[in-house]
């Protein structure tokens, strides 16, 4: 079974790159819990920071003192320049988000992904519209808003779990949200052109509702990363859980999928591929990052464990080790052609564990490489290590980044959101104590 499987760690180069400098850790703001189910981090799949010269800007969630959930939040974009730190850029003026809102740079804009609530009721729950606040960044904001033009017969929620792009070759933006006319299981996409017209472009179906998506778009061609989240499907599983923790909440992320379009203006999308399954052993996985090259292969990370609680191995699945690994695999021409374990942890495993997060980073010269924490369990007391590698062209042998404070989830600026290949790494996230917004820079020297 492909869930079960454990790749050998691959025979890794040397180290690369040899220096990694910090040049900042910085708190960027604060986010009160909006106790609606998402947070400031909760779409991880699109991006929340881009640098866009020497400035860097941030989508960091506001939640409101006084409104209760479910849509009671609102963006505010933040920037950062050499000369005056952090400051406020825009907000919107109303709380009426129930999820963070990403950004993405074509230009010289700023692009806000919203998805408002269309009327004001006692859950603050319903129908919503998805949008576009475009921000300029040749001098003040002067926020204009759009809106996306999607196929007909499509209704939206609040639970958006919506995913954005850029192409700033093109100079083009996409957009897809969760139909809600479908079960959830399918996404309707619309692209702005350049000239400024939104078109809409098709539906993407998956097996299983899929979620938290990435999406790369270079001209006609999209892909998309997502994980399948829907109810415990089997049965005894879920009655097992539930005794044991009396939540009725329990979504689980076990199959994990790649979709590709050739060409958007056409037949659109085919059959999503199936990168891992962890069914056979109710384990759990979480998509991380996407990156496209130029050649059409698709670069994809994500986390993987398993089984997903102890408790649950030891009722159906005893004997089996319980371990966390970061996985990267590359997808050419409808498959899988590449599969490697770049840290693996957990039972039985003396070594460090990957955390729940890492990305990618592309330098200037095409190289690409994969920032991620771990736990380090060779030493006592175990502590937290950032870390740095090459995986392509070559993979080779991690680095220690000497920053200072943990992430339980973080963002890079990456091209998907419009930032260009740096040797300047740029990292937004949250904090351990989940209200603290975090910014740090670092600098790699080949």
């Amino acid at each position: 079974m492909l869930g079960l499987a454990l790749f050998a760690l691959p025979v890794f180069a040397a180290a690369f790159p040899p220096s990694v400098t910090v040049e900042a850790e910085e708190t960027v703001a604060t986010c009160l819990p909006p106790n609606n189910g998402a947070g400031p981090t909760w779409d991880f799949g699109a991006p929340m920071i881009v640098r866009h010269g020497d400035r860097v800007f941030v989508s960091a969630m506001e939640t409101s003192p006084t409104l209760g959930p479910l849509c009671n939040t609102r963006p505010r974009i933040f920037v950062r320049d050499r000369t005056t730190g952090w400051h406020l850029f825009w907000q919107a003026p109303d709380f009426l988000e129930r999820e963070p809102c990403p950004i993405v740079a074509v230009g010289d804009s700023l692009f806000v992904s919203t998805n408002q609530l269309r009327t004001v009721n006692q859950t603050r729950s319903g129908p919503c519209d998805p949008g576009v606040v475009r921000l300029s960044l040749s001098g003040p904001p002067a926020p204009h808003a759009e809106v996306p033009v999607f196929v007909p017969g499509a209704t939206f929620s609040q639970h958006s779990y919506r995913g954005v792009c850029a192409d700033p070759a093109t100079g083009s933006f996409l957009v897809c949200h969760i139909d809600d006319s479908t079960g959830a299981e399918d996404y309707v996409l619309s692209r702005r052109l350049p000239s400024g017209e939104w078109v809409p472009r098709g539906r993407l179906h998956f097996p299983i509702r899929a979620c938290y998506p990435q999406v790369c778009l270079e001209d006609t061609t999209a892909e998309v990363l997502a994980i399948g989240d829907i109810v415990e499907p089997v049965a005894e599983w879920r009655a097992y859980k539930f005794a044991q923790t009396k939540r009725e909440w329990d979504y689980v992320f076990r199959r994990l999928f790649f979709a590709e379009a050739m060409d958007l203006r056409g037949q659109g999308f085919g059959t999503p591929l199936e990168i891992d399954n962890l069914d056979a052993t109710a384990g759990w996985m979480l998509n991380l990052d996407l990156w496209v090259d130029h050649d059409l292969r698709s670069h994809v990370l994500y986390v993987k464990s398993t089984c997903q609680s102890p408790q649950l191995r030891d009722k159906f699945f005893p004997g089996l080790k319980i371990t966390r690994s970061l996985e990267y695999a590359v997808v050419h021409h409808g498959a899988v052609i590449e599969r490697h374990t770049l840290a693996i942890g957990g039972e039985g495993l003396k070594s460090e564990e990957p955390l729940g997060t890492a990305r990618f980073h592309v330098l200037p010269d095409g190289r690409l490489l994969v920032l991620y924490e771990t736990t380090d369990w060779n030493v006592s007391p175990a502590r937290r290590v950032w870390r740095l590698m090459q995986v392509s062209p070559e993979i080779t042998s991690s680095v220690e980044v000497p920053l200072k404070q943990g992430m339980s989830q973080f963002f890079t600026a990456n091209e998907r959101g419009g930032s260009k290949p740096s040797s300047t790494i740029d990292i937004f996230g949250i904090g351990d104590d989940g209200q603290t917004l975090r910014y740090a820079q670092l600098h790699v020297s080949p």
